[in-house]
Parts: structure tokens; C-alpha cells; sequence
């Protein structure tokens, strides 16, 4: 093609994404990314670029990467993003689960970092991820919740039980109400009245705006054997089995706390009642053969002030420890 001073060597930037050098190759990945982002005249199309880029981040991991952080925010414009992208980005990843550590720089986030974005509501991806060992890019991607309920259950039981992810224990029961034994066998023990269950407490927000327990009737109760229908005795019946409830600190606000889990049993249904002005007691019901399967008590909390130092994040909900963004060295 006709070259002006902004014009790419598309030729010439694709030869270089094999150079030694590894920011030549950085600098020809995202010249590339420039171009398609352009539609520049001499580019391939897509299939055979994207196949230029995967042969090249085999050699030197990375590349790809490159490309597709200057071309992300262009994606919604064009309709190839399904179709070609996120194919490319799983083959991309699985060619190179054997050795991920990036030898070519990268400009802002790599690649797994947009896997978890990209595949965060699709289960069959995620799944062949963490079969080729991308623990951090599962995790990442199930902190949104967005697959269906039967994926993130088998995720997050797998990482439990094979990846040694103990956050993933108490996000099944607290999500989805399933309840490994392990995880039973580390929470409280409490009676309530003649039912046995176990329990699990939280405080919510860096100023612990809000503390919520949970409590698991084990096995699930039938609907005789509690109170339900009377909320307050239901909360005296907690307390005397020793639930923490305490005298009213503030007052609940009922729209800032639905990011904090109610169990979703298959075939249940959820009764809220609101016992105190600063309390709200969910009852998860099997609806069939009737039974107490969960209970959750959330409280509003004066807010605090806590060092830095004992500030921790909540381990309640699957919230892992964020992977480093972005760049590789080259070195």
C-alpha cells in the first residue's frame, strides 16, 4: 500500500512480531492493533490476523496480549467480537498454559485479566480454563456471578476440592446453599430449640456497615419445628441459641444490602421479614417436602473506623485476591 508518515507497514509489522527485540514486537502488535482499529488497507482479514498473532504469542507470550489491549475498547463497534475474538483469545491461552510467563511487554492489562471479563458468564469457557490451570482468571471472572448457577457451582466446587481455594467453600453455601463438609465441619454449632444447624457471620463494608449470619439447619427443618410465621420469635429464638443481635445501632437500609447472599436452594422460595428497624431475617423454604433449608439475619451496624492494618476484605462472598494487571517486563 501507498505509505504516508502515519500509514503502518502491515507487511513489516507482521514480520516483526517474531523479532528479538521484545519491544519491536510490543511496537508491531500494537501498530497492528492501530490498523485494524482504522480498517487500514493491506491488513488481513481477521481469521488469518489472528492466526498471525497466535503463531507469534506462542514464540514470545505476550504479543497477543499487546494487540488486544489497543484494539478492546473498539470491539463493541464491530460485530466480530463473538465470532472471532473470543475463540482466538481461548486459543491464545491454551497454547500457552504451559509456559504464561510474558517475555514480550505489554501496554496496560494482559490477557488473562480480559479472559475473566470476557468469559465471566460463559461456563463451558471457564471451565477448559481451569482445566488448563487458570485458577486466577476463574476466580476473577466467578466474583461477578454472571454464569448460570449449575457452572458456578461446579467451579466453585472444583476450585474447593482441586485448587485448594478455600474462599470458594463458604460462597457455595452462601450463594447457592451448598454446603461441603468441610465447611460444616468449621462452622459453629448451634440448637435451635430441637433443630441443629450451623452457623456463619460476616461483617460487611471496610466501616462493617452491616454484620449478616447465616444459619443452616442440618438437616433442613421442617416448618413445624420453627417458628416461621412469627419473626420476632424466630429473632428471641436465634438469640437465645446465641446468634449476636444486640440493641439497634442504625437503621437498615433495604436497597444498599442486595449484594449480600441469600441462598438460592433449587425449588425454594424466600420469606423476608423486617423484625426491627435495623433488622431483616430472610427464611429460605423448600417448597417441596417443606422444609427450613436457611436462614439469614442481617443487622445494620454503627459504622467504625478501623486501622488500616485490621481492615480485611470480606471472604463471605467469592472475592479472591486480585492477579497483578498488566504488563509484562520483556526482561
Amino acid at each position: 500500500m501507498t505509505k504516508t508518515d502515519d500509514a503502518v507497514d502491515v507487511a513489516a509489522c507482521l514480520q516483526a512480531l517474531c523479532e528479538p527485540d521484545p519491544q519491536a514486537r510490543c511496537d508491531a502488535a500494537v501498530a497492528l492493533g492501530g490498523a485494524w482499529i482504522a480498517a487500514a488497507d493491506g491488513l488481513p482479514e481477521n481469521e488469518a490476523l489472528l492466526d498471525a498473532l497466535a503463531r507469534a504469542d506462542a514464540a514470545h507470550p505476550g504479543v497477543a496480549d499487546a494487540f488486544y489491549e489497543t484494539v478492546k475498547f473498539d470491539l463493541g463497534n464491530r460485530g466480530d467480537f463473538r465470532r472471532d475474538f473470543k475463540p482466538w483469545m481461548l486459543r491464545v491461552l491454551k497454547a500457552r498454559r504451559e509456559n504464561r510467563e510474558l517475555d514480550t511487554p505489554v501496554p496496560g492489562n494482559d490477557l488473562e485479566f480480559h479472559a475473566h471479563e470476557a468469559f465471566d458468564n460463559d461456563g463451558p469457557a471457564l471451565e477448559s480454563l481451569l482445566g488448563w490451570g487458570y485458577v486466577d482468571v476463574v476466580s476473577l471472572a466467578l466474583d461477578h456471578l454472571a454464569v448460570p448457577p449449575r457452572h458456578a457451582i461446579a467451579l466453585l466446587t472444583a476450585l474447593f476440592n482441586e485448587h485448594g481455594q478455600a474462599w470458594c467453600g463458604p460462597a457455595l453455601a452462601l450463594h447457592f446453599g451448598e454446603l461441603l463438609k468441610p465447611v460444616i465441619a468449621s462452622w459453629p454449632k448451634l440448637k435451635l430449640g430441637p433443630v441443629a444447624a450451623v452457623m456463619h457471620a460476616s461483617d460487611y463494608a471496610y466501616r462493617r456497615l452491616w454484620t449478616a449470619t447465616w444459619i443452616f439447619p442440618q438437616p433442613p427443618a421442617p416448618l413445624s419445628a420453627l417458628p416461621v410465621h412469627d419473626p420476632a420469635a424466630l429473632v428471641r429464638l436465634l438469640a437465645a441459641a446465641g446468634v449476636t443481635i444486640g440493641e439497634q445501632e442504625a437503621l437498615l437500609d433495604h436497597a444498599q444490602i442486595e449484594h449480600i447472599p441469600v441462598p438460592k436452594f433449587s425449588g425454594s422460595e424466600r420469606r423476608r421479614y423486617a423484625p426491627r428497624p435495623d433488622l431483616v431475617l430472610d427464611v429460605v423454604i423448600a417448597k417441596t417436602p417443606g422444609t427450613v433449608n436457611a436462614l439469614r439475619l442481617l443487622r445494620a451496624r454503627a459504622p467504625i473506623d478501623p486501622p488500616p492494618a485490621e481492615a480485611s476484605q470480606n471472604r463471605s462472598e467469592p472475592i479472591k485476591p486480585r492477579r497483578r494487571r498488566g504488563a509484562a517486563s520483556g526482561s
